[in-house]
């Protein structure tokens, strides 16, 4: 498959030479139940969708800007409503219906609050060998309540078996264990 065709014609608001390198790892693994965390324009979705064809899709946002799109591409979508609330946590789990996500996609909120949150509440969802990817790793900004998710990877990054793909903003791509 010629991944950056897809991505290009998908649209995603990720840089698309780390997210083409995303999905030389991610789409060998055949992940089939899918969760995204921030949906933006749905760009990202749309690509999952193709590469990925999986069984189920899940997308959590804070708007209703990504309704339609998402309910275009077969995604069931949790909106408008903060991620880390009882209410979107309790709806994934329902729509999930037990079953193990195989990757998890978090580009919600970008505090570090939000970005730590995200990870601890949604990543116990992820199945073992599954994927977790955060987006914007890298983006350094003066503001720290702009983007903090670089401040909260360093944080992690070095308790997982991880790949970083920096070209712009940065992806990091977290091979999950599931600790027994």
């Amino acid at each position: 498959m010629d991944y950056a065709s897809v991505i290009e014609e998908c649209k995603p608001s990720q840089d698309h030479r780390e997210l083409e390198k995303v999905l030389r790892v991610v789409a060998p693994m055949e992940p089939k139940v899918v969760l995204e965390i921030g949906l933006d324009r749905c760009g990202s979705l749309d690509v999952w969708r193709r590469v990925f064809d999986p069984e189920l899709m899940v997308g959590v946002d804070d708007t209703t800007t990504p309704l339609a799109r998402a309910g275009e591409l077969g995604a069931v979508v949790i909106a408008p409503v903060e991620s880390q609330t009882e209410a979107a946590f309790g709806a994934v789990m329902e729509t999930l219906g037990g079953r193990e996500v195989d990757f998890l996609h978090i580009d919600g909120g970008h505090t570090f609050v939000e970005v730590k949150g995200d990870f601890e509440l949604y990543s116990p969802l992820v199945r073992d060998g599954g994927c977790i990817m955060l987006h914007d790793i890298a983006v350094s900004n003066d503001d720290p309540s702009f983007c903090e998710v670089q401040r909260y990877w360093k944080s992690i990054r070095d308790g997982y078996r991880h790949a970083e793909f920096v070209h712009s903003v940065g992806t990091a791509l977290i091979f999950w264990e599931v600790s027994e």
